[in-house]
């Protein structure tokens, strides 16, 4: 049961991060678009403008449905997280007179927490 917990969370994980990393790539792509526009007359640049008021109104209205989406998601794995780490770092204090085999999987856990905990921020951060 607990593998299929890992693998559900890590899709989810997964899921949301491909998702931030989607729109963040439509967002840098509208930008670079934007930059590079040419237009010789005034309709069109009326024209591109107003399409580029269309499409950032659409990139903005994802961008809120996903933060809507996974704002829960993101709140409960951040909030699991750092007790974890928590956890983990006191463990490690408490027990250091443990084997080596004990500690080293102790800082495999916290380098996995750090690492979620890094994802869970990172991604959000670059779309915002």
């Amino acid at each position: 049961i607990f593998c299929y917990l890992m693998i559900g969370q890590s899709l989810q994980i997964h899921s949301y991060c491909f998702c931030i990393r989607a729109v963040t790539l439509e967002i840098t792509h509208f930008i670079s678009e934007a930059i590079e526009a040419k237009c010789l007359t005034e309709n069109e640049a009326i024209e591109f403008f107003t399409r580029s008021i269309e499409k950032n109104a659409i990139l903005s209205k994802s961008v809120r449905l996903l933060d809507k989406t996974f704002k829960r998601f993101a709140f409960i794995q951040v909030g699991m997280v750092i007790p974890c780490t928590i956890f983990n770092v006191f463990g490690i204090i408490i027990r250091r007179d443990a084997p080596a085999v004990d500690l080293l999987l102790s800082f495999v856990q916290i380098a996995l927490c750090a690492f979620l905990f890094h994802v869970l921020t990172f991604y959000p951060a670059q779309l915002h």
